[in-house]
């Protein structure tokens, strides 16, 4: 899945300039909250990723915008996520 190569690489790319690779994979929806192939789309290649991804990434998704970047909306959408509200790379379709 090449969105989920992108999210991978994004990641590696991060760190290279000494960012927490806290990935977000973008959608209108967050985990779930509308349905739509390109939801579905989104959340198959978060799976892949976090499969294929090293451990020392935090790659999830789907999240909104504003959850993947106001934590206070992150604690509230996606409470569970290591990623909601913390993001610092942005990968959207």
């Amino acid at each position: 899945n090449a969105l989920a190569e992108i999210a991978i690489e994004s990641a590696k790319t991060a760190e290279l300039f000494d960012i927490e690779p806290n990935v977000a994979m973008l959608s209108f929806s967050t985990k779930g909250s509308a349905s739509a192939p390109q939801q579905e789309k989104v959340a198959e290649a978060v799976a892949i990723a976090q499969e294929k991804a090293p451990e020392r990434f935090n790659i999830d998704g789907e999240l909104q915008f504003d959850a993947a970047f106001v934590e206070s909306v992150g604690k509230q959408k996606a409470p569970d996520s290591k990623v909601a509200g913390q993001a610092k790379v942005f990968v959207f379709p």
